[in-house]
């Protein structure tokens, strides 16, 4: 007798095959693909299945757009796995206390890739709530005017996601973390290649850093964002004094001063023009140190939501020390192509001078 073969995998069209998103995954087996037609769909409260790809026909984010109109939540992930990916999606319209466009946990590890969570609302993580070890690929994600009390772009719990490409724009809270709020990251964690611009937030516009969290930040680009208190750019929670006894317990254990204890450290990252301060609370001001910088990124067209940068941008590879990308979006946009006198730059003479170097 020959052995049983696996059952070969199905592409599940929507809305021909299925009617509905939530549907098609339920139809689906690991190994299957959802694929859903270019259109505007008006569903909430879809889960996410392991080993399952659900992709729009073109896999753009322009092409299938999710609305849950507010009633609820726009796509959980409990724990789904590696095989699991989401491609090409704009999620909107959410509503939910953690999460309202999406919310990942319990270990899940899927892929989110050329997806826009633009929109959505929570208590914890307007765009995103993400939490219980969760280990998500983030792929050209844009986080974008989504809302929340603390974490107006995304709310990390315990967890650290992989960033490529994540942008985080015009996302606001009332009370922490603009584009992203991070509450118990510890170290180990990193968090690269990440822009932030027009987050807004009582403290830490950009980025704020419980003091229980102590990512690495790499090599990510914060500017123009704003806070009403303190650190528009990048905020770190730690109290001083709790700081200084923490050095102590920590000089005296390891003999290794104040690293040992965990503290965030941000590297080859470009930290300019945030209303309340570049930086703020505990973590001081990092620029001229681990190659940090405070410099005009040179977006070609932020006004437009273009994020991609100049080719004379300190961010770009051939012109940081890092010989790395810092932020989002690499170079598509060139000085021969800038009429002199042009809004986009505030020194077209610098441009000239940069290019003749």
């Amino acid at each position: 007798l020959l052995g049983a073969s696996a059952a070969p995998a199905l592409t599940i069209h929507v809305p021909d095959d299925q009617p509905s998103i939530q549907s098609g995954i339920d139809a689906a087996s690991a190994g299957d693909t959802v694929l859903v037609t270019c259109d505007t769909y008006y569903e909430w409260g879809i889960v996410m299945k392991s080993g399952v790809t659900l992709t729009s026909e073109t896999g753009e984010a322009g092409c299938v757009t999710i609305d849950a109109q507010e009633i609820g939540r726009v796509l959980s992930c409990s724990g789904v796995g590696e095989g699991a990916v989401v491609r090409g999606f704009t999620l909107t319209g959410g509503a939910a206390f953690a999460g309202g466009g999406v919310s990942c946990h319990d270990g899940s590890t899927l892929r989110f890739e050329n997806v826009v969570v633009q929109g959505n609302r929570g208590v914890w993580g307007g765009g995103m709530w993400c939490g219980g070890g969760a280990t998500p690929d983030l792929v050209d994600v844009a986080f974008v005017e989504n809302q929340a009390d603390d974490g107006g772009g995304i709310a990390l719990v315990e967890a650290s996601p992989d960033w490529d490409g994540v942008l985080f724009s015009g996302n606001s809270a009332s009370m922490r973390g603009g584009g992203l709020f991070c509450l118990e990251t510890g170290a180990g964690s990193v968090l690269e290649f990440c822009t932030f611009s027009g987050n807004s937030a009582a403290n830490g516009g950009g980025l704020y850093l419980d003091g229980d969290s102590s990512p690495d930040v790499v090599n990510c680009t914060f500017v123009g964002n704003s806070a009403t208190e303190h650190g528009g750019g990048v905020y770190c929670e730690y109290p001083s004094f709790a700081l200084f006894l923490l050095s102590l317990i920590a000089f005296s254990v390891e003999g290794e001063g104040l690293y040992s204890v965990g503290l965030p450290v941000v590297y080859t990252c470009d930290v300019f023009g945030n209303a309340g301060g570049e930086y703020g609370g505990t973590i001081g001001d990092q620029t001229g140190m681990n190659a940090n910088i405070s410099d005009d990124p040179w977006f070609c067209d932020a006004s437009e939501g273009d994020f991609t940068i100049h080719d004379v941008s300190p961010c770009a590879p051939a012109n940081n020390v890092s010989g790395l990308l810092i932020g989002a979006h690499g170079v598509e946009c060139y000085a021969a192509s800038v009429d002199e006198g042009s809004t986009l730059s505030t020194s077209w003479g610098r441009i000239k001078a940069m290019s003749a170097e």
